[in-house]
C-alpha cells in the first residue's frame, strides 16, 4: 500500500447484482481487502440498474458474472475493444485495439494467436478487469436425452440433442 502512494489505505464503492451468490462473493471479497486496509462499499443494484451502470460506465468498480468463451475473439474483443457489445469498462488502448483489429482480420491462425497474445498481455498489465472466480456450472438431465454435450462456458448448445422415445 504504501509503494502504490496510499499508505493509510483507501475507500471505494463496488456496485453488484441483487442475488445471493453476487453478494457474498462481493463480501468475502471486502472482508479480505479490509484486512489490508481497503474499505470497498458494497451497492446492490437489480438488474435493470445494474446494467445501465454498467452501459453508462458510472461506478467506481463492478461485479458482475463474465462466463468466458472458449474462442480468444469471444472473450477479448467483446469486452476490450471500443466497438465491443461486453465492453463494460469504457477501456480503450490504441494498441490493443490495433492487435484485436489484426487478429480478427487474418486467416492465419497463428498470427491471430500472436495478436491475442500481445494484447492480453497489455490487458493483464493495465488490468481494466479483474477476474475474481469461475463459476462452476451443473447440469442435470432426464435420461432421454441424447446427445447433450455440457461446455465450459456455460452457454446451451441444443442443435444435436434429440430426445429417445
Amino acid at each position: 500500500m504504501k509503494e502504490g502512494g496510499k499508505p493509510d489505505g483507501f475507500k471505494f464503492k463496488v456496485i453488484t447484482k441483487i442475488s445471493p451468490i453476487d453478494v457474498q462473493v462481493a463480501q468475502a471479497m471486502q472482508a479480505q481487502l479490509k484486512e489490508v486496509g481497503i474499505e470497498m462499499e458494497i451497492e446492490q443494484a437489480e438488474g435493470a440498474r445494474h446494467l445501465k451502470v454498467m452501459l453508462d460506465h458510472d461506478y467506481e468498480a463492478n461485479y458482475g458474472l463474465w462466463s468466458g468463451y472458449p474462442a480468444p475473439d469471444t472473450n477479448l474483443y467483446r469486452q476490450f475493444h471500443p466497438k465491443g457489445s461486453a465492453q463494460w469498462t469504457g477501456y480503450n488502448h490504441p494498441l490493443v485495439t490495433e492487435l484485436l483489429d489484426k487478429a480478427r482480420a487474418t486467416l492465419n491462425q497463428a498470427e491471430a494467436q500472436k495478436y491475442y497474445a500481445e494484447a492480453l498481455d497489455i490487458i493483464i498489465r493495465e488490468a481494466p478487469q479483474v477476474w475474481v472466480y469461475y463459476y462452476p456450472r451443473r447440469t442435470a438431465l432426464n435420461a432421454k436425452i441424447q446427445d447433450f454435450v455440457p461446455y465450459p462456458d456455460g452457454k446451451l448448445r441444443l442443435k444435436n440433442i434429440w430426445l429417445e422415445d
